[in-house]
């Protein structure tokens, strides 16, 4: 098909698309709903005012950054280094890194923290970041569900850039600093994953997860080259970890945005009527299913128009909104051992072909998989890098957990995999394994169990411990086989220590993999 045909069809929904809401867009309210949050932020707290131009400068990594996941395997000795540490001192990476630490400022008492203000769509507030391309975009008419979140991939750079400085600095004798910066990054990705719209969480999740497992790599690399970090330092920053303005994740709320924009469909493929208009819900829908492939447009609406005399009726679809995403913030509340968090969420029950609105919807219940994630990586990280602190202080591994009170843990932390007796009040530790004293005098050998990559084994003596997880079957496994994710495995623990990044790395290494 000539692409100017093609393209004048697009234009001409699009048109459509602007005139058929133009009365509806005047008593829209879902822009005001979205961005009631972010508005909410002072002006002298937004941390997006700080990093967002600096992001709209970061340069793409290097492909040695990328590969392998470069970007935290890689290190001075290795091939690749040279380029990934030429990346990270140019001027636009030192110039983003360093305003981590301004856009996550933490603040005493009761005063308000950073947040990431962003409102969504071009809006007053957004206008500077509109004209570097760091906004979401929401298009012509503002539409919520097709939102383009621009800033996600140049964060995912800073990221990247943040890993690799924080290996540079625990390399050349500051691993305090490549800490400090991890932290900082984990703040910032909780910003992120309170944020409104599932993709965004996601994302921020994610961040937190990955500069918390980082933390434990660089104690890694301390604990295996020069001990730089001292026990004094490392009991100062664990009482940094979790202050009392709280990187706990059970402050995070439930993301609304994706609710929002289901409603604002709903209320533009309907209008006053309870039937769908079939006018409306093809070039609308065709939006929203084909926002990341624009030249998709024609076909898409004309199987939407299609499917819009079949669409359930306006309150039938609102309340599939209500129950589908109800039941997501009741689960919100509840403990990952309820009973009701076993059970079919009420999204996957939907049939998407019925209410195709609501079923466009991503599937937030793995917001809850990720949050449990960062539940057992804050728990890990702050027992393990507590663990390095008594080792060096007394250089020999402690009994017990307990033994870290009171100098670097004010309690011990429930692992949040073990439910055992929790009902009653029992706060059931992380696992603790001593090679050769716990194991008859034999090394321990473990298999690792890694997604999207090699699984491998490891035979360790008594100049380690074991930290771990009982993981997601609920039952210790005295970390014979350990695989860190939150879906069930049967027999498999989750380990903290060592970390399997800092494991895997070595494998890389020992294979030459990573020269």
């Amino acid at each position: 098909m000539d692409n100017r045909f093609l393209m004048g069809h697009i234009l001409g929904i699009c048109v459509a698309t602007t005139a058929m809401t133009a009365p509806a867009l005047a008593q829209d309210q879902s822009l005001d709903a979205i961005n009631r949050r972010p508005r909410e932020v002072r002006a002298d707290r937004r941390s997006d005012t700080i990093l967002l131009p600096l992001l709209a400068k970061v340069t793409p990594p290097p492909a040695v950054v990328i590969a392998e996941d470069g970007y935290q395997m890689l290190e001075p000795s290795m091939e690749g280094w040279a380029k990934a540490e030429e990346w990270v001192k140019a001027e636009p990476q030192v110039a983003a890194i360093a305003a981590i630490k301004e856009a996550t400022k933490r603040f005493p008492g009761n005063e308000p923290g950073m947040a990431f203000g962003l409102t969504y769509g071009v809006t007053s507030e957004s206008r500077s970041a509109v004209q570097i391309n760091m906004h979401v975009e929401l298009g012509n008419p503002a539409t919520i569900s097709a939102a383009k979140v621009n800033y996600l991939e140049r964060l995912d750079w800073l990221v990247k850039a943040a890993s690799v400085e924080a290996t540079r600095l625990a390399t050349s004798g500051e691993p305090g600093k490549a800490l400090d910066l991890l932290l900082d990054l984990a703040y910032l990705g909780r910003q992120v994953a309170d944020r409104e719209l599932f993709r965004e969480a996601k994302v921020g999740y994610g961040i937190m997860s990955f500069a918390i497992e980082r933390m434990r790599d660089i104690g890694w690399l301390d604990f295996r080259g020069e001990q730089k970090l001292t026990p004094d330092g490392l009991a100062e920053f664990l009482r940094r970890l979790v202050d009392e303005n709280g990187l706990w994740t059970e402050r995070i709320r439930f993301p609304q945005g994706d609710r929002i924009g289901v409603q604002q469909l709903i209320d533009r493929a309907y209008g006053s009527s309870t039937e769908a208009d079939p006018a409306k819900v093809g070039p609308l829908m065709a939006r929203v299913s084909s926002a990341e492939q624009p030249l998709k447009i024609f076909n898409e609406s004309a199987r939407w128009s299609a499917l819009a005399s079949s669409m359930p009726s306006k309150p039938d679809a609102e309340r599939a909104l209500a129950d589908a995403y109800g039941d997501w913030e009741q689960r919100w509340r509840l403990s990952w051992f309820d009973p009701r968090m076993r059970t079919t969420p009420r999204f996957k029950l939907i049939n998407p072909s019925r209410q195709p609105m609501v079923g466009s919807m991503s599937d937030m219940f793995e917001l809850f998989e990720l949050r449990q994630i960062v539940r057992v990586e804050i728990v890990g990280s702050r027992t393990a890098l507590g663990m390095l602190g008594y080792y060096y202080a007394n250089r020999s591994v402690p009994p017990s957990i307990a033994a870290l009170r009171p100098r670097f843990i004010t309690a011990v932390d429930a692992d949040p995999f073990n439910n055992e007796r929790i009902d009653v009040g029992a706060v059931p530790p992380l696992y603790l394994l001593r090679p050769i004293v716990d194991t008859q005098g034999r090394p321990h050998n473990m298999t690792i169990v890694v997604e999207n990559r090699d699984n491998f084994s490891v035979p360790l003596k008594d100049d380690v411990w074991v930290l771990y997880s009982v993981g997601s079957d609920n039952l210790p496994n005295l970390a014979r086989v350990v695989q860190n994710t939150w879906k069930r495995v049967t027999s498999a623990d989750y380990l903290i220590w060592p970390p399997v990044n800092s494991l895997y790395r070595q494998y890389l290494k020992d294979t030459d993999r990573i020269k």
